[in-house]
């Protein structure tokens, strides 16, 4: 083999797809860590001066590295090359290796993914890289649970991926093969395997190493104290009344404690990392343990940790070997990083330069669970941002129980302004109280800012939004600048608005209130209104009113009322009506009353009563009554009566008639019947004339006619006149 140095055989061959012709590898220095892409310095030399850089940057290349044991071939691409310095047989040229993965460190990306684990996400990231699934693996032990909400934002692909990586305390580590490279990502011991065969390597003394032998020859191992607790609390907005804290503790130093906030482990579509069910089920005693332990084993990973000095070529981080011969750290290590160290000269020969090589080492424990640090920065959005409401085709509101809606970034060019372009995020309101407070849901198209809990781009909350072009003030600015409002919009399809305006121009100052269907207001006490001028009120339609108690009414001046239709009023109890001056009814069509039981009217002074025509119709009586005086009519006749005299006056006759007898009496004075031109007193039958002393008597003249008239007195009669005649 090439160690034996027979002098035909390279130790270091580099090869490369850019370039067919002979580069040879005469030094080199290579940094592999676990959780970091591998990085090889080259030296190379060729006979050609006028290598195309361009054909070999950018290009699949291997450096190849034999030993005894065989030969490890590291795959990767050229991400730099140097050429045009000087040499003498031989042009210099420098590269460097890297590892494929490498190309996603100039990929700059902002993006959403959603409802997916972190296995998942890394998937889609290679994939979207044009990595090929032969190139990655996972050997992952823990069960990782899905991710509601997850921004790479504006960092690099690999870098996303790095993060996430470190979060879940999942390590990664290159597996070389023949022909590729391949990405191994693992998250417990049973991860890593040997270095191959022999898994052994002694431990000897610097001077006591031959060349040809695998051996450490310098190994120093050192403790640290770290903290030996870690705790974390998170909060979820669905459970406020709880926070819920995850803890871990280690062998030792646990009064050492880290502790942190926010956690990061609860999920509910808030970008955390544990299981959201547990969280929605009550179970919230283990929410935290996870990601606490994963935190703690990360601290406590490098407690104890070897460096050490080698001549094994095969030593390379996420593999394990077994240092022997030592009196006192023998036993089983974990790689942790190892940066190599090699030369040749450019052409084999006798007398040439020897072929170096040496490695420089760190490792842990075996039995030691590897946790990568958290040194990749999570990006921090410093600000707020704008994004615009979106919900499904054909509504214009998209929210949950909580107000909370979905937005679309002007950075995401994924998104299709539909429900998926993000998780739900909360709004913030002016007031939120149990039950109470103010809420405004912003509509689908609106434009919203956008702020983040603690700058983090998973955790967004809406604080504010804005007009923009195609969403203007709802009036003509500045001409209206005097006008605040609160305008909403008829939803679905607009053509209609409620709205509280004011309009603070001097002079004109007005609170405008506009209900597109209904205005409801309810007051649970007292509605006190005052009102310094005129008041109008217009109802279009109906105007309905209900009074459960008294209602009470003081109009200091006129009271006019103008019904065009009909007025109905029903009382139920009484009515009082008292009124201070006149009362003036004026009725075009007629007047009907109704009284179910009695009717007063009590006039301190005159009434009067006319029409055209009177009939006052009683089933019983009328009793019409001046002091002693009254005329009474029911149904067993008229009568008049009076303590003092009774006068009928009449310019026209005086008819008196009965079907029966007509009787006139005076019980005290006398009875006189007057006629001005005349007195008939006619009878069909007979008429009498009886007193104690009837008297008969005409100032001209007396006639008494009859086909038989008898005068008959019992005592005297007494005929007198001027001239008496009887014939």
């Amino acid at each position: 083999m090439a160690i034996l140095r027979r002098g035909l055989e390279a130790d270091f061959i580099f090869e490369s797809k850019g370039y067919s012709g002979d580069l040879r590898v005469v030094g080199f220095t290579g940094r592999e860590e676990l959780s970091r892409l591998f990085n090889f310095q080259l030296e190379l030399a060729s006979e050609d001066w006028e290598i195309d850089l361009n054909a070999v940057v950018g290009q699949p290349a291997s450096l190849t590295i034999k030993s005894l044991e065989g030969e490890r071939v590291i795959h990767g691409i050229v991400s730099w090359m140097e050429g045009g310095g000087k040499g003498e047989k031989f042009a210099p040229y420098k590269a460097t290796l890297v590892p494929e993965f490498w190309l996603l460190s100039r990929l700059y990306r902002s993006r959403i993914f959603q409802k997916i684990t972190v296995k998942d996400i890394v998937q889609e990231v290679f994939k979207g890289a044009g990595i090929p699934t032969s190139r990655f693996r996972f050997a992952l032990k823990r069960a990782l649970p899905a991710r509601e909400y997850c921004v790479q934002y504006r960092e690099t692909d690999w870098d996303f991926v790095s993060r996430l990586l470190e979060e879940e305390g999942i390590f990664y580590f290159f597996e070389q093969k023949d022909k590729e490279t391949v990405l191994v990502m693992g998250d417990s011991v049973d991860a890593n395997v040997a270095i191959g065969k022999p898994e052994k390597i002694p431990f000897r003394e610097p001077s006591a190493t031959g060349a040809a032998k695998e051996a450490v020859y310098e190994f120093r191992f050192a403790q640290e104290m770290r903290s030996g607790k870690y705790a974390l609390k998170d909060y979820n907005f669905t459970r406020p009344d709880v926070l819920v804290e995850g803890e871990a503790k280690a062998k030792r130093d646990d009064k050492l404690e880290i502790y942190d906030y926010p956690g990061y482990y609860i999920v509910a579509e808030s970008g955390g990392v544990s299981d959201a069910e547990k969280f929605k089920s009550g179970d919230l005693t283990s929410l935290g343990k996870d990601i606490a332990q994963i935190r703690l084993e990360e601290e406590q990973a490098t407690r104890c940790q070897a460096e050490g000095l080698a001549l094994c070529r095969r030593f390379l981080p996420g593999f394990f070997f077994e240092l022997s011969d030592h009196s006192r750290f023998g036993g089983k290590y974990l790689l942790v990083s190892v940066t190599h160290t090699g030369s040749q000269p450019a052409v084999p020969a006798a007398g040439a330069p020897k072929v170096t090589y040496q490695n420089q080492f760190t490792c842990i424990p075996k039995d030691v669970v590897f946790r990568p640090a958290r040194v990749t920065p999570k990006p921090v959005v410093k600000g707020i941002q704008n994004a615009w409401v979106t919900g499904p085709k054909g509504e214009e509101i998209y929210t949950d129980s909580y107000g909370r809606v979905k937005v679309q970034f002007p950075w995401d060019r994924q998104g299709k302004k539909d429900d998926k372009t993000s998780c739900w995020v909360r709004v913030s309101s002016l007031w939120a109280g149990k039950g109470w407070g103010v809420i405004y849901i912003p509509r689908i198209g609106q434009e919203v800012l956008v702020d983040f809990l603690e700058g983090d781009p998973n955790r967004p909350i809406i604080v504010g939004r804005v007009y923009n072009g195609a969403n203007l003030p709802p009036y003509k600015l500045p001409d209206e600048k005097t006008k605040s409002t609160v305008k909403s919009d008829s939803s679905k399809g607009g053509d209609g608005f409620n709205e509280i305006r004011f309009e603070d121009a001097k002079g004109k100052e007005q609170i405008f209130i506009h209900g597109q269907q209904e205005l409801a207001i309810r007051v649970e006490k007292k509605w006190l209104e005052w009102v310094g001028n005129d008041r109008h009120s217009i109802v279009g339609h109906d105007l309905m009113e209900k009074v459960k108690n008294d209602r009470h009414e003081t109009v200091e001046g006129n009271h006019m009322e103008k019904i065009v239709g009909d007025r109905s009023l029903k009382v139920e109890g009484k009515e009082a009506i008292d009124i201070t001056g006149t009362h003036s009814i004026t009725v075009t069509g007629d007047v009907a009353e109704v009284f179910k039981a009695n009717h007063s009217e009590d006039t301190t002074e005159q009434h009067f009563l006319k029409a055209k025509e009177v009939i006052l119709n009683a089933d019983d009586n009328i009793t019409l009554k001046v002091g002693s005086s009254l005329l009474a009519i029911d149904k067993e006749g008229i009568k008049l009566g009076t303590s003092g005299q009774l006068i009928i006056e009449c310019s026209g006759n005086v008819t008196v008639k009965a079907d029966g007898d007509v009787s006139m009496e005076s019980s005290a004075g006398n009875t006189s019947l007057k006629g001005a031109q005349s007195l008939a007193l006619e009878s069909d039958a007979s008429a009498d004339l009886k007193g104690k002393k009837v008297s008969i008597k005409g100032d001209a003249t007396l006639s008494l006619d009859g086909a038989k008239t008898d005068v008959k007195g019992s005592g005297m009669v007494t005929v007198q006149g001027g001239i008496v005649k009887i014939n």
